[in-house]
């Protein structure tokens, strides 16, 4: 048996360095639309009409400090994180154009603002999309 410094032996048993629990199908237990603003054709200019883009499941991630500090740093009300399956090219997020709401009580009429999109570092069957709502002014 090869030994490190992080792991001893215990008699038969390994002690080896915890790992966080990947993600799994049940981890996904919210849902969440993803739509765009369209211009509207009447005598008023403006975006008013919601165009639904794409629909799915997602872990929506607690908000942590860390999270609080950025959405600070962002000027944006709070930040969250939103945990969804690789699309696989269907669906990309987009931050300059796409919003995103979290279809529960919590949320309810809030549009939350695409910030990043990026693989889920720890699972690249995910990705990781950094929401927040902008602060009125």
């Amino acid at each position: 048996m090869v030994r490190t410094p992080l792991s001893r032996n215990t008699g038969s048993s390994l002690i080896t360095p915890l790992k966080r629990a990947a993600k799994n199908l049940r981890d996904l237990d919210t849902e969440v639309t993803f739509y765009k603003f369209i211009a509207t054709d009447g005598p008023e200019a403006g975006e008013v009409e919601e165009k639904v883009l794409f629909e799915c499941m997602a872990e929506v991630d607690t908000v942590w400090l860390r999270d609080l500090e950025q959405a600070i740093a962002n000027g944006t009300e709070s930040n969250l994180k939103i945990f969804i399956r690789d699309t696989l090219g269907e669906y990309v997020p987009n931050g300059d154009t796409d919003y995103v709401s979290i279809n529960y009580y919590m949320f309810q009429d809030k549009r939350f603002n695409i910030l990043n999109v990026q693989p889920d570092p720890r699972d690249k069957r995910f990705i990781m999309i950094t929401a927040g709502v902008k602060d009125a002014d």
